[in-house]
């Protein structure tokens, strides 16, 4: 074999040599981009989302997510107190209200339901119309959420057992604190405002 034949040879046995092909570039991996989304305020719209460490994205949804908890919760409650006040009051909570409150909340609006069935009263009109949003600007001892609470009840009324009216329905502005019992959120307790005549959501 010629000498030229005897390095073509070499070349081709390298080149079939496993690890000798042409290695590709390297692709490099993207950063992902994290994104938070601003908490609402009541009466206030909230923003655009905008750029955030994963740590705080992270921090961001769990805020979300609890404090939709806490909104699903406080209608719940809500809703169901509205059934009893209509039906004449109760004088135990039933398994909605034991699911929705617990402490002073739950002993507030029970004296009130067993207040209305021991004196008869009920309430008529429509249902009140309850808005509400998160606020983050205050806390209560271990609560994880706070709502702010508007319960518009203006045209419904108290009534007698005799079918005259005891009082006229009123507008509440509360703020409702949340805490976890046993891995579900629950309303512990709450302020009224005082003198408040408009919704803050308006």
């Amino acid at each position: 074999m010629s000498l030229a034949r005897r390095i073509s040879a070499a070349l081709l046995t390298l080149a079939l040599l496993p690890g000798c092909a042409p290695s590709a570039a390297p692709t490099s991996t993207p950063t992902p981009t994290y994104w938070c989304t601003p908490l609402p305020t009541p009466g206030v719209s909230p923003g655009p989302p905008y750029r955030c460490p994963e740590y705080r994205a992270r921090m961001n949804a769990q805020t979300h997510a609890s404090e939709a908890e806490a909104m699903e919760v406080y209608r719940r409650f809500f809703d169901e107190f509205w059934r009893l006040q209509v039906e004449g009051g109760a004088l135990e909570p039933t398994p909605i209200i034991l699911e929705t409150t617990e402490g002073a909340f739950q002993r507030a609006n029970m004296a009130v339901l067993r207040d209305q069935k021991e004196n008869a009263f009920r309430v008529q009109g429509p249902p009140p119309i309850l808005t509400m949003a998160p606020d983050r600007n205050r806390r209560y001892a271990d609560s994880e959420v706070v709502l702010t609470t508007c319960e518009d009840a203006r045209t419904s009324a108290l009534m007698n057992p005799d079918g005259t009216k005891n009082s006229d329905g009123r507008l509440y502005v509360r703020q409702a604190f949340f805490r976890r019992t046993e891995g579900r959120l629950k309303v512990f307790v709450n302020d009224r405002l005082e003198g408040v005549t408009q919704c803050p959501f308006d």
